[in-house]
């Protein structure tokens, strides 16, 4: 399975962030703010190496806020997947 570069995909989504799936609101900003976290923490250590208290370090969040959002740290990553796949094909579809 080839291995894309996480530094570009988190450019193309993190780049938009706000005008997609989920609005500049302060409620979400702290869920944007987590799994962009997420996102960086995935990039730089891989999705076995992030833990959750690196996440709430980088982002300042609570435990009680990380599980508001997220039911664990699968479902953290998984999430961090989920936007990170639709920035890239959401990108690929576009006409230059």
């Amino acid at each position: 399975m080839p291995r894309l570069d996480c530094q570009v995909q988190i450019g193309i989504y993190f780049g938009s962030w706000g005008t997609r799936r989920y609005p500049q609101r302060r409620r979400g900003a702290t869920r944007e703010r987590i799994l962009q976290a997420a996102a960086e923490l995935i990039a730089e250590k891989g999705a076995a190496g992030m833990s959750l208290d690196d996440v709430r370090a980088r982002t300042g969040a609570s435990r009680s806020q990380l599980y508001h959002y997220f039911d664990d740290r699968d479902d953290l990553v998984h999430a961090v997947i989920d936007v990170t796949v639709d920035a890239v094909l959401g990108k690929a579809g576009r006409a230059p």
